[in-house]
């Protein structure tokens, strides 16, 4: 009975394994979010080369500063 009793983790222990690993998804949740927003940048700045229209250039240019400082700001967290 007292050997059944050393071998069982108390509760704390369980919790900290849980936040280790919440810890892990959070930066892959960040790697994510890191990777889509320079995948749209340069997605729009391909589009605003192509763009005949000088209103949708605007357009897409605003969309493509955006992207780029959301990436800048989440690479500043990697």
């Amino acid at each position: 009975m007292l050997a059944s009793y050393r071998t069982r983790q108390s509760p704390a222990i369980y919790v900290n394994n849980y936040n280790g690993g919440g810890i892990h998804v959070l930066k892959l949740l960040n790697k994510i979010k890191y990777y889509y927003h320079v995948f749209q940048l340069r997605h729009n700045q391909l589009l605003q080369q192509d763009c005949l229209s000088e209103e949708l250039r605007m357009k897409l240019k605003v969309k493509a500063i955006y992207h780029n400082s959301k990436a800048v700001e989440i690479g500043l967290k990697m």
